[in-house]
């Protein structure tokens, strides 16, 4: 008697194997994009911080605004790998003065047509945190 697989068993085997990778690769893809998302929500973040201090430490007037779907920083030098690549809508302009104040505001990221993080910026003291939609 001889030992070993069939070339049905090995046929059932690699088809249950494409199976399961046809299922697995798709998913893989996806995290990937939410994980860049949430990278440029924390970069949107962390520019936003930036902003507050630099406008303060240089005397200066910031405002943000929206054109085309990206942000748009009046009053300071940014390089453009600092603002986020992502669609970003805001309800109002936001502006920081030079003596720490805020208009206040909101800053919507979106995530394949729709909203998905929303960063707020409070009115006074400019401070930043962040809403799950």
């Amino acid at each position: 008697m001889k030992k070993g697989f069939t070339l049905i068993e090995l046929l059932i085997v690699m088809v249950l194997l494409g199976l399961t990778v046809s299922v697995v690769i798709p998913n893989i893809g996806a995290g990937l994009d939410k994980m860049k998302f949430r990278g440029e929500v924390k970069k949107m973040t962390i520019l936003l911080r930036k902003i507050r201090f630099q406008s303060q430490y240089y005397h200066k007037t910031v405002r943000l605004k929206v054109g085309e779907g990206r942000l748009i920083v009046d009053g300071l030098e940014l390089e453009t790998n600092e603002i986020p690549a992502v669609e970003v809508a805001l309800a109002n302009e936001i502006v920081f003065y030079a003596n720490g104040v805020s208009s206040g505001g909101q800053v919507d990221l979106v995530y394949k047509q729709r909203s998905a993080i929303r960063l707020l910026v409070e009115r006074f003291s400019g401070k930043v945190s962040r809403q799950v939609l």
